[in-house]
């Protein structure tokens, strides 16, 4: 939900809405909630506009790049990183091998 509060900013509001009802079940009344979400919102494009960033830079470099878990396994390179190696990029997420210690 959107909300132009009185000085004219734009906020993203979270709503919660639940029915209370009497000891017969008749509706008597709502309970609503309110939460400005606009800082988180606007937190949320921060990283999604810097993850692309981030992306853009690594697959754009001439040097190869790669991340690997504790067991040697490759677990992101780019495309650099397989032209390096001497691997085909169709085939590099396939037969990179575990880095051993």
């Amino acid at each position: 939900m959107k909300s132009s509060p009185k000085d004219g900013s734009r906020r993203n509001l979270e709503t919660s809405i639940s029915i209370i009802r009497n000891a017969t079940g008749r509706i008597v009344a709502f309970r609503g909630i309110v939460r400005d979400r606009t800082g988180h919102k606007q937190a949320m494009e921060a990283l999604r506009h810097s993850e692309e960033k981030y992306r853009s830079i690594l697959e754009n470099i001439e040097e190869g790049f790669f991340e690997v878990d504790l067991a040697g396994n490759f677990t992101f390179f780019n495309n650099s990183t397989c032209l390096l190696l001497g691997y085909p990029k169709k085939k590099c997420g396939h037969e990179l091998p575990a880095i051993h210690r």
